[in-house]
C-alpha cells in the first residue's frame, strides 16, 4: 500500500518533517497511479472544465470549486518536493486523491483509507503551524486567523489570483495567434482570386476578338463571376477577423502586454 509520508510512532515532527511527510505521500499516490504532474495536472484541467459545464463526477459536491485549486504542473511539482503547499489545503488534497486513486484502481475502502492518511499528515501541518483549518472552505479559511495564519490565507489568495490571470493570458495568446493566421491565410485567397480575375479578363478580352464560340466566352465570364464573388467573401471575413485581431489586443492590453510573438496585419482595403 503506498501510503509515504509515514512518520515515526511517537515522534513530534518538526513542521519540516511533517511538510516532507506529506509530499511524500503526495509523491507516493502519483507514482502508484503511474502519473507525474503533467498527468495530474491535465486531470484536473479536464476535472474543471467539466464542472463548468456542468458535467462533474458524480462522487459529490466538493468545498470549493476546482477552478478556485491551484494545479498547475510547477505546483504540483514543487509539491512533490515539499517547496509548496496545498491550495486550499483539504480540497485540493481530497481531488488530488480521488484522480489518483483511480488512475491506481483502488477500492473504496482504500479511497477512504487514504483519505484518513492525508487528513491525518495536514492536521500534523497545522499543528505545526504550517496550515490552518484544514476541513474549511476557501470562504471560511480565513476567518479567526490572524498574523502569520491569515498572511498565509491572503497569500494563497493572489497565488491562485495569478494563476487564473497567466492562464486567461495564455488563452488570449493562442486566440490571437490563430486569428492572425487566418487572416494571413485569407490575404493569400484573395491575392489569387485577383490573380485569377486578371487573368481571365485579359483571356475574355483575347477571346472576344479571336475565333471563340459563344459557348467558351460564356464559360470564362462565368468562371471571372464565381472569382469575385469568392473574392467579396473572402474579403468579408477578413474585415471581420481584423476587428476580432483588434479586440483581442484590446483585452491582452488590458491584462498588460502579451509576448505574442505575432506581428499585427492591417486591414487592406483592395
Amino acid at each position: 500500500m503506498a501510503q509515504g509520508g509515514d512518520l515515526g510512532a511517537g515522534k513530534q515532527p518538526s513542521g519540516a518533517d511533517a511538510h516532507r511527510a506529506y509530499a511524500l505521500f503526495l509523491r507516493a499516490q502519483a507514482d502508484e497511479a503511474g502519473m507525474g504532474a503533467r498527468e495530474v495536472s491535465d486531470r484536473f484541467v479536464r476535472a474543471a472544465q467539466e464542472e463548468m459545464n456542468g458535467k462533474g463526477p458524480g462522487e459529490g459536491t466538493l468545498e470549493v470549486p476546482i477552478s478556485s485549486m491551484k494545479f498547475s504542473k510547477s505546483h504540483i511539482d514543487r509539491l512533490f518536493r515539499a517547496q509548496a503547499l496545498p491550495a486550499p489545503p483539504w480540497p485540493f488534497t481530497r481531488r488530488f486523491l480521488l484522480i489518483t486513486n483511480r488512475a491506481a484502481g483502488l477500492s473504496a475502502e482504500q479511497h477512504h483509507e487514504r483519505l484518513a492518511e492525508a487528513k491525518r499528515l495536514l492536521k500534523l501541518l497545522g499543528e505545526r503551524g504550517r496550515l490552518r483549518q484544514v476541513d474549511h472552505p476557501a470562504g471560511q479559511a480565513g476567518r479567526g486567523l490572524g498574523g502569520e495564519g491569515g498572511d498565509m490565507v491572503a497569500t494563497l489568495r493572489l497565488e491562485v489570483d495569478l494563476e487564473r490571470a497567466r492562464h486567461t493570458e495564455t488563452r488570449l495568446r493562442y486566440a490571437l495567434r490563430d486569428a492572425q493566421f487566418l487572416m494571413t491565410t485569407l490575404w493569400s485567397i484573395i491575392s489569387a482570386l485577383r490573380d485569377i480575375i486578371s487573368s481571365h479578363d485579359v483571356l475574355h478580352a483575347n477571346m472576344h476578338h479571336g475565333d471563340a464560340t459563344s459557348g467558351e466566352l460564356a464559360r470564362v465570364h462565368n468562371e471571372t463571376q464565381q472569382a469575385l464573388v469568392h473574392k467579396r467573401v473572402a474579403h468579408e471575413e477578413a474585415d471581420r477577423t481584423v476587428g476580432r485581431v483588434r479586440s483581442l489586443e484590446a483585452c491582452g492590453n488590458r491584462l498588460g502586454p502579451m509576448s505574442t510573438g505575432c506581428r499585427c496585419i492591417p486591414m487592406r482595403t483592395t
